[in-house]
């Protein structure tokens, strides 16, 4: 294989990863809150997130916040495994000893779709949740969010909301 022919598929599955990791980064710092304790919609005292104990929200505000979370979670965590799952699939196909430059495409552009449904993810969350903080609270929450936007560079913030739960 030429490397007129290898280029584009390397540069597409470059910009692919870099998407991934954008839109990955994003549900990271929602979805990683580990549950350290049930929590019942009447034992609101316990908040489990850290990054929401850091916003300092109220019981009430987590009774609000907390479904939502859940639900988010289990949402970046079924698009996560399908984006995965298309990932090795086109590693797979750039495998074979004669690669399928159309089936390659198609599963690249399955990855983007993806990616883009979990940005969408991580954007409808942010507003939903957005509405429920007060404006110190959302200011506080875009700041860390922009304080730790660094690309490519895990930073002791994302470390802090805990391993993948």
């Amino acid at each position: 294989m030429s490397w007129v022919k290898v280029r584009p598929v390397l540069m597409a599955l470059s910009l692919g990863l870099n998407a991934a990791f954008l839109g990955l980064w994003g549900a990271n710092i929602l979805a990683s809150c580990p549950i350290f304790a049930k929590v019942t919609p009447q034992d609101t005292s316990q908040i489990w997130c850290p990054l929401h104990r850091e916003l300092g929200v109220s019981g009430a505000q987590w009774h609000e916040i907390e479904p939502m979370l859940t639900q988010f979670k289990q949402s970046a965590r079924e698009i996560d495994k399908s984006i995965g799952e298309a990932r090795q699939q086109m590693i797979d196909l750039m495998a074979r000893p004669e690669a399928d430059m159309v089936a390659i495409r198609a599963k690249q552009a399955e990855i983007l779709t993806g990616q883009g449904k979990m940005q969408a993810a991580v954007i409808t969350h942010l507003l939903a949740e957005k509405k429920v903080l007060t404006p110190e609270q959302q200011a506080q929450l875009f700041d860390l969010i922009r304080a730790h936007s660094v690309c490519g560079e895990r930073r002791p913030f994302l470390m802090k909301l805990g391993p993948e739960s």
